[in-house]
Order: structure tokens, then sequence, then C-alpha cells
């Protein structure tokens, strides 16, 4: 399942971080509301999640630190959709 992966590995890195406390608990909300989806959830709205690709490639293009508030956004929109 390396969409799963792809999202822990994304979810990971914007939780490592993540600047303060709060920014990590938000982190942890997102992405425990996505988790509570279950794997086929995950992996059948990996488009919308962005999740075709791991934090490390992403780290070579766009780093998912400097684009933190972007991924957060994207997952609330898959979420609420």
């Amino acid at each position: 399942m390396k969409t799963v992966e792809n999202f822990e590995s994304i979810a990971s890195a914007l939780y490592d971080e993540a600047p303060s406390e709060k920014a990590r608990a938000f982190v942890e909300k997102v992405a425990g509301q996505i988790r509570d989806r279950g794997n086929d959830w995950i992996i059948s709205n990996k488009i919308a999640l962005h999740l075709e690709h791991d934090a490390e490639w992403h780290d070579a293009i766009a780093p998912i630190e400097d684009n933190r508030i972007w991924w957060l956004t994207e997952w609330q929109v898959a979420i609420n959709s």
C-alpha cells in the first residue's frame, strides 16, 4: 500500500517540521481525520490528497515543510468533499 505509506511519510514530515506545539496538534487533528476514514478511503482519494509520491520525493522539488499550509488545506478540502 504505497499510497498509505506516502500519506504517513507526508504526515510525519508535516508534524516533525511544524513550527509550534499548536501547529503539531493541528497536523495530528487533520491526519487523524484522514486515518479515521481508513486505508481504503485514503487509497481511493489519493489524487485529492496528493499522495502520488512520498515526502522524500517532494523534498527534491518542493519540501513539505515549505508548503505546510498548502498540504493541510488540500487535505481538509479532500476530507470535506
